[in-house]
Order: C-alpha cells, then structure tokens, then sequence
C-alpha cells in the first residue's frame, strides 16, 4: 500500500491544475475576443500583436502569480 500524498503536494498539483486551465481559459477568451483565427495570423505583423497580446494578457500575470501559489501550496 502506498502513502497517501501529502497536503503539500496535494496543494501544488492543484493550483497548477488552476493556473494551467486558467491560462487557456484566457488564452481562448482574447482569441474570441480580439476574433483571431489562424488566417489572420498568417500575417507576419498580425502573429508578433497576437504575441504580444498574449503575453501582456496571460503569460505575465501567471509569472507574477505563480510565486505566491507556490508558496501557498508551501
């Protein structure tokens, strides 16, 4: 029989799971929002503001985030 996980790690792989599918939650919501579909995208420019966007929107606030999760689940 194998130990039960920790609280601990219990708590990490949780708020992962959260920040993950709070990432592509998000991700699809300025896709819908900004009505970006791949044919858009060919366009050079149109790719590096799509970028961009991301960035600014998702990849920022979960870098900015994820030290305080991590210590949470700490």
């Amino acid at each position: 029989m194998k130990p039960p996980r920790s609280i601990a790690s219990t708590l990490s792989w949780s708020l992962a799971a959260v920040g993950v599918g709070g990432a592509l939650f998000l991700m699809a919501f300025i896709a819908i929002n900004y009505h970006m579909t791949f044919s858009r995208l060919s366009d050079h420019q149109a790719f590096h503001r799509a970028m961009k966007e991301m960035a600014d929107h998702v990849v920022v606030p979960l870098l900015i985030l994820a030290l305080p999760m991590i210590l949470a689940g700490r």
